[in-house]
């Protein structure tokens, strides 16, 4: 297919420029999913430089909230001093802790340890490994569960995360939407775009452009981050359908917790 005319509009590149746009800003509000596909787009220098360092650094966000295949990136990040500093130790830490959610990992721990490792020196890593959480104490399921039903937008944002991913509870699109629409009717941006992605997507809600296009529109005027794919899925509906919307975000108000 030959690219636009010089001026022209080009859809597929919008809608592109559209996704990415929408991982960084997943990945920025925690999401430890779009953040290893971030680390994945540093690593292979796909649509980005690449950037080993940067990679890790993505990498490691997603490994601290548990995400298993991040914990595998990370340990092999140390074991070949890809964007860290060769550190067979942390290799074999991160192997380990990758491995309790798939045993398919424990003999590459094994193999990362190597004669470098003694046996006592395992021991002890694996005892360190075995009493690491992936959260602070107050970032627990129960605590944060607690704070969203109460009404704090940040925990209905995190909640509705873990829900989307499965992180710590079990995987339910739906359930997602719904704690995100919670804090995106108090008004949080990062909220407010993931509603209207989901709606545009069909992600645990059935799809309507004109509704993720309203809420596509508060996330912008909070965060201009959020421009692109807003006027990407804007390009989907008419003039009239886009006044319509901008009318109705200047006459919504947040509820109260």
């Amino acid at each position: 297919m030959s690219p636009p005319p010089a001026g022209r509009r080009d859809p597929l590149r919008e809608i592109l420029d559209a996704l990415e746009t929408a991982l960084r800003e997943q990945a920025k509000q925690g999401s430890a999913e779009a953040q290893l596909q971030l680390g994945y787009r540093y690593a292979q220098g796909d649509r980005v430089p690449r950037d080993d360092r940067e990679a890790f650094s993505w990498f490691r966000k997603a490994a601290e909230q548990g995400h298993p295949q991040a914990q595998h990136c990370v340990a092999v990040s140390y074991f070949k001093g890809q964007g860290v500093g060769r550190d067979v130790r942390q290799a074999y830490f991160w192997m380990f802790l990758a491995s309790a959610r798939d045993p398919d990992w424990a003999g590459l721990a094994d193999y990362f340890a190597g004669s470098d490792l003694t046996p006592a020196q395992r021991d002890e890593i694996r005892a360190e490994a075995r009493a690491w959480t992936p959260e602070p104490d107050g970032e627990r399921e129960a605590v944060v569960r607690e704070r969203a039903e109460r009404g704090d937008a940040e925990a209905q944002l995190k909640l509705g995360a873990w829900y989307a991913e499965g992180a710590r509870v079990a995987k339910d699109e739906s359930e997602a939407f719904s704690w995100f629409r919670r804090a995106a009717e108090q008004g949080h941006p990062g909220a407010q775009f993931t509603v209207g992605w989901m709606l545009f997507t069909g992600q645990g809600i059935a799809i309507d452009e004109r509704q993720a296009y309203f809420w596509l529109v508060l996330a912008s005027e909070r965060d201009p981050d959020c421009e692109a794919i807003r006027d990407a899925v804007g390009s989907e509906l008419t003039p009239g359908q886009r006044s319509e919307a901008h009318a109705d975000a200047r006459a919504w108000a947040p509820k109260s917790a």
